[in-house]
């Protein structure tokens, strides 16, 4: 999506502390950040979803929040059911022609 985004080993290690269940999804995380199926964002901060596919779930929305502070940055993400996206977020970038 044009800029480059880091994951660092500090925020992969916050993100399995309060999300056990993304072990398995590192490789799922890079893609969503590469190949979103849609981005939205709120204020400066940019909220990255891709539809994965999960052993323990089945077909589900990877979530990751990006914030631009100084660069970009993972800071956090987990899997979700369903599309959630925060109140007030704009969609700035979709994979599906409208």
């Amino acid at each position: 999506m044009g800029v480059d985004v880091t994951l660092t080993e500090e925020r992969w290690a916050h993100i399995l502390s309060g999300h056990p269940e993304m072990v398995p999804h590192r490789a799922d995380l890079g893609q969503t950040i590469e190949a979103p199926d849609v981005i939205y964002r709120k204020g400066e901060d940019r909220y990255y979803f891709r539809r994965v596919g999960s052993e323990r779930f089945g077909r589900v929305y990877l979530h990751a929040r990006v914030i631009p502070n100084p660069n970009h940055f993972v800071v956090t993400a987990w899997l979700m059911p369903r599309l959630q996206v925060p109140k007030g977020a704009e969609r700035i970038w979709t994979s599906r022609p409208r």
